[in-house]
């Protein structure tokens, strides 16, 4: 879906791996699923989280997550990850790009992270 619209689509089989392309590449946004192999989507970005407060404090990957759950519990933990938005899975492109350009609108509007003052 992504392809059509014309975005360039990196893909991992995994949550482990694709905590690792995250880790190693910043992306204009990443789409993942809840559930997944070896590592789930929350677990992955809660891991990405704080490999970036170590590594890429300043440089936050944007993060969609996507599911079919519809559980409070789910919902709540996934809001406390920063820069993550939750949507519900949908087969229409047009929901798809929608959610996407609403990602990409949520990155710009959000105010540049403020450099640590000198210790």
């Amino acid at each position: 879906k992504f392809k059509k619209l014309g975005c360039t689509v990196d893909t991992a089989a995994d949550g482990l791996e694709a905590l690792a392309a995250m880790q190693q590449k910043l992306f204009t946004v990443v789409v993942c699923d809840v559930l997944m192999p070896n590592m789930d989507g929350m677990t992955a970005t809660l891991e990405l989280r704080r490999w970036e407060a170590e590594h890429r404090p300043h440089d936050l990957q944007p993060v969609l997550l996507m599911t079919r759950i519809e559980d409070s519990p789910v919902q709540l933990r996934l809001a406390e990850l920063s820069r993550v938005a939750l949507r519900h899975k949908s087969e229409h492109i047009d929901d798809v790009k929608s959610l996407v350009t609403s990602c990409l609108a949520a990155k710009r509007s959000s105010p540049p992270p403020q450099p640590s003052p000198p210790a």
